[in-house]
């Protein structure tokens, strides 16, 4: 009864070379996690980020949090919380090559570290009554807090009906909160019976006092106070949405014992707790405003507006997810071991994290799920740190290899392309007819304020910069760990036309710099065939390389190139030289065919070698 095709997926099975006679082939065969058990294509069992859970929901919105408007909504009874057991379903599990190895690929879900306390909330419950028609009576409850928290009172004056009338300006009661030094931080001082509130409070840490008082006997003041006494902050890793690879088990044959690569993304030193610390947090509840125009009565020149505020409820989240350069995931560290437990040693690789940011508010309220700002995400997922151990006979890392990158933002070539969110609020009936006048002016801004109040503005920025490798170090250990070997290369960039580096600059244990200077084709211009690469823009490849070693001249590569018709823009030969020697030829390209295939070249001993094409060449 579904709708063709909502119960299918393709998946690749296999791959078949085969050579032109069909006399050889070589197969590739993918296997794949238990694709049968996967939902239909427009099933509800999804979780916040879209990926199966294997609930049986009904419907995609999911339940509030608010008891109101469960009562309201019945219907919203979706459960999208993330279960991996099921988001895996259907992803590639292995591959068999046509040797007879083979790769198996072992999934886990993705984990976020959260810091919680784990101290027990702390509740105490109290009470006062008044005493004679309006005396008062009250008591002291001391109370310590631990750490900065926002704690919860629940106030209830009641009437005590059977002592009497309510005398409104002597019978009420009193809620005050003091700090060790006297001060108050909270009060409630004219308490009505009948009141009923709850009240939420920010304390520092320090030893506080509650009073609570009541005038009269028909009054009677009643609290419950819930707070944290002491800080007691755990680590714990939380399961969000998607997929991770968990280990990759690589063997020649069905028989053999497989290689084992096992990852953990975490740090060395805390390999238990996951390197991801934010994800964007999934919002299906909006809080809207609708304006409804009424017109001016007799007499009245005013028009008046009537705002009604409402509630939306979506089925999917109106943040955006993909905080990290459109994906939702971004991990600080991982730690892959060679074999399952570190035996054979391990590297650890740390990257840049960054998420994007929510646009600017111009006019109006901010835009929940406006477009997101990638300025503070330009370095995000980039290789910082690379790190190799090996474990010892005490089961102790030995660092063998350190390198270190530095990347910079680089501002002679950045563009900002702004862009701009406009979310209509409600109909517009307020139009504005003078599109000069001063908005702030007495005759504009009302009419404009009236007029602009159905919409909100915002501004986010998409930021299209050039970010390179600018320094890196690399530091190289004995088996001990100990006696380290230092290189430091940095990396420049002259020429903004071809964004490639002009230099390397290489400073060695010896503190020697070794420096090599490259040339690109528009290096050469108005010489043949560089013009012709520089017209159609083919600006990388490398002519000529020199190396020095303080300034001395220790080597020289070249390459040359022709224009060998139909559009072939290719080497023709190749060139060496040391230590500032005249260049000798190295080799050299004879035949080139129209598709710039090479069809005879030449090495350094004259000899020609011809290359013959096969299978529509």
């Amino acid at each position: 009864s579904s709708p063709i095709g909502t119960n299918y997926t393709p998946y690749l099975a296999k791959i078949i070379e085969r050579s032109p006679d069909s006399t050889n082939l070589l197969q590739y065969l993918f296997l794949y996690n238990d694709p049968s058990s996967r939902p239909p294509r427009l099933s509800f069992a999804q979780d916040h980020w879209g990926y199966f859970n294997g609930i049986n929901n009904t419907t995609l919105v999911p339940k509030p949090d608010d008891t109101t408007l469960q009562q309201k909504i019945p219907s919203a009874t979706a459960d999208r919380s993330p279960d991996n057991r099921y988001a895996l379903k259907g992803l590639l599990s292995k591959i068999i090559y046509p040797t007879g190895g083979m790769d198996s690929i072992i999934y886990e879900g993705n984990e976020i570290n959260t810091s919680t306390n784990a101290s027990p909330i702390h509740e105490f419950t109290n009470s006062i009554t008044g005493s004679g028609l309006r005396d008062q009576e009250m008591k002291d409850i001391p109370f310590s807090i631990g750490f900065t928290q926002y704690t919860y009172l629940q106030i209830n004056c009641i009437h005590n009906v059977q002592n009497g009338d309510i005398d409104p300006l002597h019978n009420i009661g009193s809620v005050s909160i003091k700090n060790a030094n006297g001060i108050i931080v909270f009060e409630e001082s004219t308490l009505t019976p009948g009141t009923n509130q709850q009240v939420q409070i920010q304390l520092l840490s320090g030893n506080y006092t509650m009073t609570i008082k009541a005038n009269g006997n028909v009054v009677t003041t009643n609290v419950v106070y819930d707070f944290v006494p002491n800080s007691n902050v755990q680590n714990k890793n939380s399961l969000v949405g998607g997929i991770r690879v968990k280990a990759v088990f690589t063997s020649a044959n069905e028989i053999d014992t497989p290689a084992i690569k096992r990852y953990y993304y975490s740090s060395l030193n805390t390999i238990n707790q996951s390197s991801l610390s934010s994800v964007a947090s999934p919002l299906y509840v909006k809080l809207d405003t609708t304006r409804l125009f009424c017109p001016a009565g007799f007499n009245q020149t005013k028009v008046n507006y009537l705002y009604c505020e409402h509630t939306t409820l979506f089925s999917n989240s109106i943040h955006n997810f993909n905080d990290y350069q459109s994906s939702p995931i971004s991990y600080q560290s991982v730690v892959e071991s060679n074999g399952d437990r570190f035996e054979n040693g391990c590297s650890q690789s740390d990257f840049y994290t960054g998420a994007g940011s929510q646009g600017q508010a111009l006019w109006g309220a901010p835009i929940i799920g406006n477009t997101i700002s990638n300025a503070s995400s330009l370095l995000n997922g980039k290789l910082k740190e690379e790190q190799t151990f090996k474990l010892d006979i005490h089961n102790s890392f030995i660092l063998q290899n350190q390198i270190v990158n530095n990347y910079k933002i680089d501002t002679r070539v950045n563009k900002i392309i702004p862009g701009f969110t406009v979310a209509q609020k409600f109909k517009n009936d307020a139009q504005i007819t003078d599109t000069t006048c001063d908005i702030y002016g007495p005759g504009c801004s009302i009419t404009f304020s009236y007029s602009m109040g159905a919409f909100n503005l915002a501004r986010y920025d998409i930021y299209s910069s050039w970010v390179y490798t600018d320094t890196t170090t690399q530091t190289i250990y004995d088996e001990n760990g100990l006696n380290p070997i230092t290189t430091k290369t940095i990396y420049n960039y002259d020429d903004t036309t071809n964004l490639q580096p002009t230099s390397v600059v290489q400073y060695n244990s010896k503190n020697e710099e070794i420096k090599t200077v490259f040339k690109y084709p528009r290096n050469f211009k108005n010489k043949t065939p560089y013009d012709s690469m520089l017209y159609r823009n083919i600006l990388n490849p490398v002519i000529d390389a020199q190396t020095f070693n303080n300034n001395s001249i220790i080597k020289e590569v070249k390459t040359n190139y022709t224009n060998w018709g139909n559009g072939n823009l290719l080497p023709s030969d190749f060139q060496s030289a040391l230590l500032g020697k005249a260049l000798d030829n190295d080799g050299q390209i004879t035949k080139v065919d129209a598709n710039g295939h090479i069809l005879e070249f030449k090495g350094r001993d004259g000899i020609p070698t011809a290359v013959i094409y096969g299978y529509k060449n």
